[in-house]
């Protein structure tokens, strides 16, 4: 792999775990949704902890898709008898000459 491969999946792994961060900060700073709140559930969009963790999200979700299309990983996923499920990678498919 080139060291191009390897930044995407660096930025991957930064987008995604700091995407989940950010917004579950500002989720907490929300607090639970119940019958007497759920009217403000949608100004929770400008809270700046939750925008920016759906724009990490966002950006993670297209490198992702960037590694699947040009990078030739494939993400799978196992279930075993037991009910847990294990991410596996898959060898890439061989390319037609």
């Amino acid at each position: 792999m080139t060291v191009r491969k390897y930044l995407i999946l660096l930025a991957v792994v930064i987008f995604g775990s700091c995407g989940d961060v950010c917004l579950g900060r500002g989720m907490r700073d929300f607090g639970a949704v119940t019958d007497a709140n759920w009217r403000q559930l949608l100004t929770v969009l400008w809270n700046p902890w939750v925008a920016s963790g759906i724009c990490l999200l966002i950006l993670f979700f297209c490198t992702t898709s960037n590694c699947l299309l040009r990078i030739d990983i494939c993400f799978g996923r196992v279930n075993d008898w037991s009910g847990f499920d294990a991410a596996v990678n898959c060898p890439p498919l061989a390319r037609g000459s």
